[in-house]
């Protein structure tokens, strides 16, 4: 009986660990927007990174962050190109996949794009969805990832719109640091 106690307070101690989640990310951005039959092409570098907590040696809650400088190459009834800023901010909960190098993710977030420069400004607003990761460690600490993500714009240069969407990838290069 002792024997059975050690290892079930032996393999909980070992599965138990918590931490602090920090990984730092670059990746590249191609998204795909849509309004009816208008659409647009926003492509650029992104960076960000996650903040949060580990726990049970292979999940993982976080903080997520990323923002790029994107140009968008519009179709249809625009056709001038556009600069701006992409922000998206929300929760990711995932986990290591320890059979296997990988680590998969789901999140939710909120997101704006703001013009910069001057001319023609395509400002959307009040934006949120979902999205879904795939990573695979290539070094203990550089992981290369691929991120799918969907969603919807409330507001258009201001304006309530209820067709407004976006669709697209990102893959990433991250340092997950688990303290």
């Amino acid at each position: 009986m002792k024997g059975i106690l050690f290892l079930i307070a032996l393999l909980s101690t070992t599965y138990a660990n918590a931490g602090l989640l920090l990984e730092p990310y670059v990746g590249y951005n191609v998204t795909a927007i849509e309004r009816g039959t208008d659409g647009t092409a926003a492509k650029g570098l992104m960076v960000g990174g996650r903040v949060g907590y580990t726990f049970l040696s292979t999940l993982f809650i976080a903080f997520d962050y990323s923002t790029g400088e994107l140009s968008w190459e519009p179709e249809g009834g625009v056709d001038v190109e556009l600069e701006g800023t992409m922000t998206r901010m929300g929760i990711t909960a995932g986990a290591d996949i320890p059979i296997a190098p990988l680590r998969a993710w789901a999140g939710y977030y909120k997101a704006d794009y703001i013009p910069s420069g001057s001319g023609y400004k395509y400002k959307a607003e009040d934006g949120s969805g979902y999205k879904l990761g795939l990573g695979i460690t290539v070094l203990p600490v550089i992981d290369i990832n691929l991120e799918y993500f969907s969603g919807e714009y409330d507001t258009l240069n201001d304006v309530s719109v209820t067709d407004l969407k976006e669709k697209g990838l990102m893959v990433s290069i991250s340092a997950p640091f688990d303290l």
